[in-house]
């Protein structure tokens, strides 16, 4: 039985994306402290009111609110992620979400990323929304290959665990709201299970379209007044939210041994389902949560009592709330000390199977800082409440944390439409372990005084990226990070965070040098102290070191007995090269002056480059392979492991002694000339007594001899235009001059017992730069009179592969050289670095190369320097988004009503066998369209006359494929009463005459499944221009009589038999003039919002042009002349629209003027 401590979890990080512009936990703690509005219209993207008018009116006015996050929902950085741009458009926004906010969740865990690749992790991930798929939607000929990538939700996890080549459990899970938070159930289990050493468990929630909210609207879930005032008086339902949040966790055991920070502790969590304890599918029941609170009470072992925050599921929905509070009671509402009852769906909605990580959030935060923040909306307890007896109180304010401080606990709760109840227990961490950084502005962990260079690298997929990122966090050092320990925030960025390939290193001492520097490099003016670059995938690092000649004065004395490394070499060497050359190296490092002599300078570069090397060792760089350039050789033989520290210093010592025999007579000079040129120069000239001495690079060759000869050769070259400079030493080495010595320097050097080179030793003293041979003395003695080969050696390791190449002296004196060499080779760039330059600060300029060669993408081991710090929040990835979506399905036709066409005619289809032949099927149904219901005689629903007239019209704009303004529906007959069941099938039939002119017929099955026919008409293409206009005020200013309209429809349906429903009871107004020759009705008429419902697409809305013929019917009553019994439009001579497009407007003005026949409309 494991302890309970081991059955405990860390929340060790959480990345979230949350409206109102959430996009960390200091901005989400913000947001929730400061009550802020994150509830707002429907952005027209999503839809437009437009678009759900056609919806019965209380249903749409459901739809008008959202809670949506501020940022661009189709905006990604799919590059990052390996997805080509094809593909790029199909993934669903929700799985592009979560990838990012899992990268940034173990950013802010402290975990790189790319570190967990090949290692146990899971993902977790809640999911459900398929609003993207219903995007995605294609005839079957058109489905792209890729649009699995919008159906299949556990592509979510899976394109993440591929990414990083995450090996531990991956799951997409749905539980309707539920979801989130039963996988972090999910997540829990499988690390107590073993499966994982590390889980992610994330939820996502983005609201594309109307189509998933149409049904809880219809079930009156979403608050017509767009708020979610949970538990108040006020509660009439809830908004959806949207966002996105993933948390990190581990075993808490873990966790402590890893030093993570953690946020909290997870110590249990509970599911179940309601089975038939609720009274139907998507009711709640109280009993299945209390169950499931005592099942996360039991396995926590904690006490209901001790809970000091209960975050409820808390929809604010009238049979929601009453009975959460219930069973909440039930369990929580005992106890002695207060317990804060809270819903953070007040603060952005219902996020739905993010709601329950979304609670947890917050709960994770308020044990954290010890307060309570508040709920929105709520004034006064809802009346169906009761909280007398228990401890709940709904915090309006901030509240300092409730009850018990030594180890606060809260509760989570989070429900289901589908009846999956989850239950979570979360608890502050304990004061030894926790290292949060309580997040704000204002709060540190410690105000340190920071002293010496650092510095600060920052990583991209891209350039622009890259320099977003340094932008970002001037901009936070400026605001929520002013108070952070420059070393915390050093520590975060080298050692946890992943390096990607464009990379910006910033080197600073003080807060506002960081600050300037990182906005010199977002405004793209950066200059010193900052360094860029690209990485290269290998890490091969070839060292390179120099000869005679970089040398300043006062050099490295910065470095003597600051830097560590640096002075436990030096002070190792101090006596070997005191006993072999006489002087102190301390003695010269620290000095002023320029050190002078061969037998002293040689030493001393020896000593500084193994120095060098052996910082750049604390650093984790090593050579994977060596170049030394004449004395060079020397410390690269060290560097290789062919030689000791000891034997080095003895070589170099007596190399150099010996040298000074040679001092005086000599001298060197480099000549802007391929070596074959400059030979051939030579022995043109006849002069004797030079040669070559180092092949630096294809168009560089230095000469060396005889001091007379070589300055007439250098004089003589230069009236040439051949560029030549005198090289500051005062002998000739790699000549003749050096024969002397030779012997002796063998003899000198032959008690050495070389070993073979660990790594590549490029020998710059043969021709074959790869010739394997031993460093004894006879090689000593020829890389003191051969020729320095340096451009071969270049040549070999280039050839070998080789890109990266770091030159280890005071100051760089090779560089120019290898560059020439490998541009002049082709092929890949290369990078070429120095270690330290001259009149420099040398701790600043050493950390600036180091970070020069991260850039260039070698890995460095930053810990030495800022392993001590501590994990601080700076932001996090920079993405480089751009906008992929797909287009909307053509089966969505915005402008007909999805798929199923116009609503009364259906699809428009043209009969194959017969092309002058039009079809429209549609069953007309009272669930679309229930204000068909409405319309009856003698108490059964018929269709409406007007109704024919829209579909003729509708017909005529498919047949000549234009728009209403160009048709006219001419002698339309109504055989007779179209009766209406639930259902009835409708067909119509339109037969072309010619470009301009067709017949049309509507037909509908008997019972017995006979066609009758109902109506005919003939369709017609016009470019008549519409009537003129009415003089409205002369209508309006004319004496006449007001009629009651009630009067009105009383009468047609006692007298008539004629019944209006409320959707056709749309006369508002009306006048009738008895002082004209014939009665004449004005008329205001109105769309009533019942009206509506499955109407958008609509050219001429019958229940408009109905209400408008009411007009006539009214002339008609008046004039006395209509005989008693029922009547109906029995046909039309013409009938045309020049109303707007659809959407119609949804009041108008009717005239209508009696006559015997026929009757006479005018509508505008």
């Amino acid at each position: 039985m494991k302890r309970p401590s081991e059955q405990h979890l860390a929340v060790i990080g959480a990345s979230c994306r949350l409206p109102g512009g959430v996009n960390s936990l200091a901005s989400f703690w913000q947001l929730l402290a400061e009550k802020r509005e994150t509830v707002r219209e429907v952005p027209d993207e999503r839809w437009t009111q437009e678009e759900v008018s056609g919806l019965p009116a209380e249903v749409a006015a459901r739809l008008k609110w959202g809670a949506f996050l501020d940022e661009d929902v189709y905006a990604y950085d799919p590059a990052f992620f390996g997805i080509n741009d094809h593909e790029a458009a199909w993934i669903d926004p929700h799985h592009r979400l979560l990838a990012e906010t899992l990268w940034e969740a173990a950013e802010h865990a402290g975990i790189p990323p790319q570190s967990l690749s090949g290692k146990p992790v899971g993902t977790y991930f809640g999911l459900y929304n398929k609003e993207y798929l219903l995007r995605a939607q294609r005839p079957l000929e058109e489905i792209d290959a890729y649009a699995m990538n919008a159906s299949i939700h556990s592509m979510a996890a899976g394109r993440i665990a591929f990414l990083l080549d995450l090996q531990g459990p991956q799951m997409t899970l749905e539980a309707g709201c539920s979801s989130g938070l039963a996988a972090l159930h999910a997540a829990c289990q499988g690390l107590r299970s073993g499966e994982a050493d590390l889980a992610f468990a994330g939820a996502c929630v983005l609201i594309l379209g109307p189509e998933e909210s149409v049904p809880p609207a219809r079930w009156s879930f979403f608050s017509p007044t767009g708020s979610c005032s949970t538990f108040d008086s006020a509660a009439d339902g809830y908004v959806r939210g949207e966002g996105c949040i993933v948390f990190a966790l581990k075993r808490l055991p873990d966790a402590v041994r890893d030093k993570d920070r953690i946020l909290g502790v997870i110590r249990s969590s509970a599911v179940n389902q309601n089975g038939r304890r609720s009274s139907r599918l998507t009711a709640p029941s109280t009993d299945a949560q209390i169950d499931v609170c005592r099942q996360a009470l039991r396995a926590a072992d904690v006490a209901a009592a001790d809970v000091g925050l209960v975050e409820a599921h808390g929809t604010g929905t009238a049979v929601g709330d009453p009975l959460e509070f219930g069973a909440l009671a039930e369990i929580y509402g005992a106890g002695t000390q207060p317990c804060a009852l809270g819903s953070v769906k007040t603060n952005i909605g219902h996020t739905e199977p993010v709601a329950g990580l979304a609670g947890l959030l917050k709960a994770l935060l308020a044990v954290g800082r010890g307060q309570v923040p508040p709920n929105r909306h709520f004034r006064q307890w809802n009346p169906e409440i009761d909280p007398t007896g228990t401890r709940f109180f709904v915090p309006a304010e901030v509240a300092p944390w409730p009850g018990r401080q030594e180890s606060r606990l809260a509760a989570v709760s989070s429900l289901s439409v589908t009846g999956a109840n989850v239950h979570v227990i979360v608890e502050q961490a304990p004061p030894a372990l926790d290292r949060y950084q309580s997040p704000g502005p204002g709060r540190t962990r410690r105000d340190s005084p920071e002293t010496g260079p650092m510095a600060f690298v920052l990583s991209a997929a891209t350039r622009p990226a890259a320099d977003i990122a340094a932008g970002r966090l001037a901009h936070w050092l400026n605001g929520d990070g002013a108070e952070v320990p420059l070393q915390d925030i050093a520590h975060t960025l080298a050692l946890r965070r992943s390096h990607l390939r464009e990379r910006t290193a910033v080197i600073a001492t003080t807060r506002q040098e960081l600050i300037d520097r990182l906005a010199a490099v977002a405004e793209g003016t950066a200059t010193s102290g900052t360094v860029t670059g690209t990485a290269k995938a290998d890490t091969d690092t070839v060292f390179l070191f120099s000869g005679h000649g970089s040398q300043w004065a006062g050099m490295c004395r910065g470095l003597l007995d600051q830097d560590r490394t640096f002075t436990h070499v030096i002070d190792k060497l101090e006596p070997l090269v005191a006993a072999e050359s006489g002087f102190s190296l301390r003695q010269v490092l620290s000095g002023t002056d320029l050190v002078q002599g061969m037998d002293r300078v040689q030493p001393t570069l020896f000593a500084l480059q193994v120095a060098l090397c052996a910082m750049w060792a604390d650093y984790g760089v090593r050579p994977t392979a060596v170049i030394g350039h004449s004395m060079g050789e020397v410390a690269a033989a060290v560097a290789a492991g062919a030689l000791s520290l000891e034997e080095g210093a003895r070589v170099i010592c007596r190399r150099s002694r010996l040298n000074t025999r040679a001092a005086g007579i000599g001298r060197m000079a480099s000549i802007a000339l391929p070596r074959a040129d400059v030979e051939a120069k030579i022995s043109k000239s006849g002069v004797e007594g030079v040669s070559v001495a180092v092949v630096a690079s294809p168009e560089t060759t230095v000469i060396g001899g005889d001091a007379a000869a070589v300055e007439s050769l250098v004089r003589s070259w230069e009236k040439e235009d051949v560029a030549a400079t005198f090289i500051n030493v005062d002998i000739a080495a790699h000549t003749a001059h050096m024969d002397p010595i030779l012997d002796e320097l063998r003899t000198t050097l032959s008690a050495l017992a070389p070993q073979s080179p660990a790594i590549d030793f490029y020998t710059t003293v043969f021709d074959d730069a790869r010739r394997n041979v031993p460093l004894d003395a006879d090689y000593w003695t020829a890389n003191q009179r051969r020729p320095v080969l340096f451009l071969s050696a270049i040549r070999a390791a280039v050839e070998d592969g080789h890109r990266r190449f770091l030159e280890i002296s005071p100051h760089p004196v090779l560089t120019h050289a290898v560059q020439s060499t490998v541009d002049s080779l082709g092929g890949d760039p290369a990078d070429v670095l120095a270690s330290l330059h001259r009149d420099t600060d040398e701790a600043t300029d050493f950390l600036t190369q180091v970070a020069s060669l991260h850039c260039t993408g070698h890995p460095v081991d930053w810990h030495p320097r800022y392993g001590a710090g501590e994990l601080a929040d700076p932001p996090g990835m920079s993405w480089e988004r751009t906008r992929h979506v797909i287009d909307p399905s053509p089966l969505r036709d915005t402008t007909r009503v999805a798929t199923g066409g116009h609503p009364l005619t259906g699809m428009h289809l043209r009969d194959p066998d017969n092309t002058r032949r039009h079809i429209w099927q549609k069953t007309l149904t009272r669930t679309t369209l229930p204000w068909l219901d409405e319309h009856r005689v003698n108490d059964v629903p018929v269709l409406p006359g007007a109704a024919y007239t829209e579909m003729a019209i509708t017909c005529a704009t498919d047949v000549f494929a234009t728009d209403a303004h160009s048709v006219e529906v001419r002698n339309l007959d109504l055989n007779r009463m179209l009766p209406l069941g639930q259902e009835r099938e409708v067909t119509a039939v339109a037969t072309t005459l010619g470009p301009a002119t067709a017949t049309w017929e509507l037909t509908a099955r008997d019972p017995d499944g006979t066609p009758k026919p109902y109506a005919k008409a003939e369709l017609h293409r016009t470019t008549d221009a519409p009537p003129s206009a009415l003089d409205m005020s002369a209508l309006l200013d004319a004496p006449a009589s007001d009629v009651e309209p009630a009067e009105l429809y009383r009468r047609m349906r006692e007298d008539r038999g004629i019944t209006h429903g409320p959707a056709f009871s749309g006369i508002t107004r009306l006048r009738l003039f008895h002082n004209r020759p014939t009665p004449t009705a004005l008329a205001n008429v109105e769309l009533p919002a019942t009206g509506r419902a499955g109407t958008r697409a609509l050219h001429l809305h019958p229940i408009l042009l109905d209400i408008c013929l009411q007009a006539v019917g009214s002339t008609w009553l008046a004039s006395c002349d209509v005989p008693p019994g029922g009547w109906s439009p029995a046909a039309s001579e013409r009938c045309g629209s020049w109303a707007t497009p659809p959407p119609q407007p949804t009041a108008t003005w009717s005239s209508a003027t009696a006559a015997t026949t026929p009757a006479r409309l005018v509508a505008f």
